[in-house]
């Protein structure tokens, strides 16, 4: 996992828990005050907090060091770990974990957790969401068993996870199953 962190500088995440960090074309040790966890995903929110998603659950960087956050379903349940994506907007972030790991009656629900209060505040219930990818200009798309959708920002305010239809021009990758956007 590689997060650009300025102009000059990146972080690089390995899978043996540490992270290097590459500034002006030098790479060195990152020293942090604990051991990193592995790893999958990095991402800042609005306000510039860095967040991680790992095996070992969904973390936030905070004095030097990655803090594990609680992570519990609506239901109450401890979902904290296999975490593979994490995709913010405004004051939320969307959790998804690997359906590959997972037990079978966790697998395909996409949470939304509310950063101030903390807490996951919404669910799927019915829907299969098997990934998400945040597109270069800023809506959130979603590979669900139903074919690609964007997600529902206005529904997401109030607090809901829905999705909308794609607009006709993307007629022909409505259906496909995986979705990725590179960049440069």
């Amino acid at each position: 996992c590689v997060m650009e962190m300025g102009d000059d500088s990146m972080w690089i995440a390995t899978n043996v828990g540490k992270i290097n960090c590459m500034v002006i074309g030098k790479l060195k040790e990152l020293a942090l005050n604990e051991l990193s966890p592995i790893i999958d995903n990095l991402v800042r929110d609005n306000n510039g907090v860095l967040y991680a998603a790992s095996e070992q659950g969904l973390y936030r960087f905070q004095d030097n060091k990655f803090v594990q956050l609680s992570l519990s379903d609506i239901k109450g349940r401890n979902i904290n770990k296999f975490i593979s994506n994490v995709i913010p907007t405004g004051k939320y972030l969307l959790v998804v974990r690997d359906n590959q790991l997972v037990n079978t009656d966790e697998k395909y629900i996409l949470y939304l957790y509310d950063i101030e209060a903390g807490r996951i505040i919404a669910q799927t219930q019915k829907e299969l969401v098997f990934s998400l990818e945040k597109a270069p200009d800023g809506r959130i798309w979603a590979s669900t068993d139903k074919g690609f959708f964007v997600l529902n920002t206005i529904e997401l305010k109030k607090e809901k996870i829905s999705f909308l239809e794609l607009a006709p021009v993307y007629a022909k990758v409505k259906k496909s199953g995986f979705i990725f956007f590179g960049f440069d």
